[in-house]
C-alpha cells in the first residue's frame, strides 16, 4: 500500500511538473486590440523569440482573462513581389474609318511636340475621310518604359450596353500586334448601374496603343482613357531585430557569440564602431555547442566615410537555420577589428500570430516553456476562407512590454538571462525526498529479524 502511495505520488509530481500553466512560461506579454476583431494578427518581436524554448516557437501559447487557450496560426512572413502602380490620362485621338473594314491597316500621319509627345492626328485630307465614323482610338504611350497593367475608359454617359473591343499595341506606329481583347459595359435599369469600365493589359510593353470597336456603329465616343502601369518590385520579408550584443573576443581577429538557445538566424549586423573599416568576414555558426563549426557565409562589411557621406554595409544574409553559436573571423590584412570589437545583432524573419479573440480580454501571449507541442492551428483551420474574398476582416493587435516571470540565474555574454523553472525543481525535490523516505522503510524492514516462539 505505501509503494502504491509513493508511485502515484511521483506520478502526480511528474504530471505537474510538465503542466504548462502562465506561472511555468518564462516570459509573457498582454496584448493590446485594435479594432472590432474578433480576428486579430500581430508581429513577434525578436524579445519573444529569444524567451521562446523551441526555435519553432512551439511553447508558445495565448489566454483570455479566464484562463483559457485561444486558437491561433502562426506564419512566418516570406518575400513577395509586389506592383507598383502609377496613373496616366491618355489623350484619345480618334481614328476615322470605313466600319465595315474596321480591322484594315490605318494610314494616320501623326505630330509630335519637341518632347516627343503626339499632339494631332490626321488621317488624309479627304472630306470622305474626315466623315466617316470614329472606329477607334490612337493612345500615346511612348514616355511610359514600364510594364502597362490596365486601361480604365469613360465614354458618354447617355450610352448604355455592351462594347466589344480590340487592344493593338505598336512601338512605331506602323506595325502592329494583338494585344486583348476587352468588354465595356454599361447598364441600367429601375435606379441599379452595372459599370465594366476596366480592360487588363497583363504587363505588355508597347509605346502606342490603337482602340478598335468590334461594332463601331454602336460605339460611343470616349471622354477620358487613365492607364495603370508599373513594374514589379521585391519586397523582402521583414526582419525583426535583437538588441546590440557584446560578443566574446575569442582570438585577436576573432568573436564569438553564444545565445541561451537556439533561435533561427537569417541576418547578421556587425556594426562598426570606426569609419574607415572594411573587413572580409567568414561567419561559422553550430547548433550545439558539442557540434564541429559549419561554415554560414563569407562577405564584406565596411563603414567609409568621404566629406559629408558615408557609405556603409554591414548586415550580411546567413542560412535560416537555427544556431546557438556565431563565430566571425576578420581577414587580418584589412587590420582585423581593433582595439575596439564591434557590437553585433541577429535578425530573424518576422512571425505574424493571428489569433481569435475568444472569451473576455485581456488576452495575454506566453512563451517560454521546455518540452511542449505546438497548439498553433493551420491557417486555413483558424480563419474559414484564408486568402479568398470570402474571409473574415482581420484587425491589428500589438505585442505590450515582455516581462520575465521566472528567475534569472546565470548572465550570458550579452547580458540576456538563463532561467531556471524553480516550480519544475521543487516537484522533483519532493518527489527525490518522497523515494528516499520509501527506501529508508524498506532498509528498516529487512533488517528487523522475527523473534523465535519457544
Amino acid at each position: 500500500m505505501m509503494l502504491s502511495a509513493c508511485r502515484n505520488l511521483a506520478m502526480l509530481l511528474i504530471a505537474g511538473g510538465a503542466y504548462a500553466t502562465p506561472a511555468t512560461f518564462e516570459a509573457q506579454a498582454p496584448i493590446q486590440l485594435q479594432g472590432n476583431g474578433p480576428y486579430y494578427r500581430l508581429t513577434l518581436p525578436m524579445q519573444a523569440m529569444l524567451a521562446a524554448h523551441d526555435p519553432t516557437l512551439a511553447d508558445l501559447r495565448m489566454t483570455n482573462a479566464s484562463g483559457e487557450n485561444i486558437p491561433f496560426s502562426l506564419i512566418r512572413q516570406s518575400g513577395h513581389n509586389e506592383q507598383q502602380q502609377l496613373h496616366a490620362s491618355l489623350t484619345p485621338f480618334p481614328l476615322h474609318g470605313d466600319a465595315s473594314n474596321a480591322n484594315e491597316p490605318l494610314t494616320v500621319q501623326v505630330e509630335r511636340n519637341t518632347s516627343g509627345t503626339i499632339v494631332r492626328v490626321e488621317q488624309g485630307q479627304s472630306q470622305e475621310t474626315k466623315a466617316a465614323p470614329i472606329i477607334g482610338y490612337l493612345l500615346d504611350a511612348s514616355k511610359i518604359d514600364t510594364p502597362l497593367i490596365s486601361l480604365d475608359i469613360e465614354w458618354d454617359a447617355a450610352v448604355t450596353g455592351f462594347q466589344r473591343i480590340e487592344i493593338q499595341g505598336s512601338d512605331d506606329l506602323q506595325h502592329w500586334r494583338s494585344l486583348t481583347d476587352g468588354q465595356l459595359a454599361r447598364l441600367e435599369f429601375n435606379g441599379q448601374r452595372i459599370s465594366q469600365q476596366r480592360i487588363e493589359l497583363n504587363g505588355t510593353k508597347a509605346r502606342y496603343l490603337r482602340l478598335l470597336w468590334r461594332a463601331p456603329a454602336n460605339a460611343p465616343s470616349l471622354s477620358k482613357v487613365s492607364l495603370r502601369y508599373g513594374d514589379q518590385a521585391w519586397q523582402p520579408a521583414p526582419t525583426v531585430w535583437s538588441p546590440p550584443m557584446q560578443a566574446t573576443r575569442s582570438a585577436q581577429n576573432e568573436l564569438t557569440l553564444n545565445l541561451p538557445r537556439a533561435i533561427v538566424i537569417d541576418q547578421l549586423d556587425i556594426q562598426l564602431p570606426q569609419t574607415n573599416t572594411l573587413l572580409p568576414v567568414h561567419i561559422a555558426g553550430k547548433y550545439d555547442t558539442k557540434q564541429p563549426w559549419a561554415t554560414l557565409t563569407n562577405g564584406v562589411v565596411y563603414r567609409v566615410q568621404q566629406g559629408n557621406s558615408e557609405w556603409t554595409h554591414t548586415q550580411l544574409a546567413l542560412t535560416g537555420q537555427p544556431l546557438r553559436s556565431l563565430r566571425i573571423h576578420a581577414d587580418e590584412r584589412s587590420g582585423g577589428f581593433g582595439q575596439t570589437p564591434p557590437t553585433l545583432r541577429i535578425g530573424s524573419t518576422a512571425y505574424q500570430v493571428i489569433f481569435l479573440a475568444r472569451g473576455n480580454p485581456p488576452y495575454q501571449l506566453q512563451i517560454g516553456q521546455p518540452s511542449l507541442k505546438t497548439t498553433a492551428l493551420p491557417i486555413n483551420t483558424l480563419v474559414p476562407g484564408w486568402g479568398s474574398s470570402q474571409a473574415p476582416a482581420i484587425d491589428s493587435a500589438v505585442l505590450g512590454t515582455m516581462q520575465h516571470t521566472t528567475e534569472p540565474t546565470k548572465q550570458t555574454a550579452f547580458g540576456l538571462a538563463e532561467q531556471i523553472d524553480w516550480k519544475r525543481a521543487a516537484l522533483w525535490a519532493v518527489l527525490l525526498v518522497g523515494v528516499g523516505i520509501l527506501g529508508g522503510m524498506v532498509w528498516q524492514l529487512t533488517r528487523t529479524k522475527p523473534k523465535n516462539k519457544s
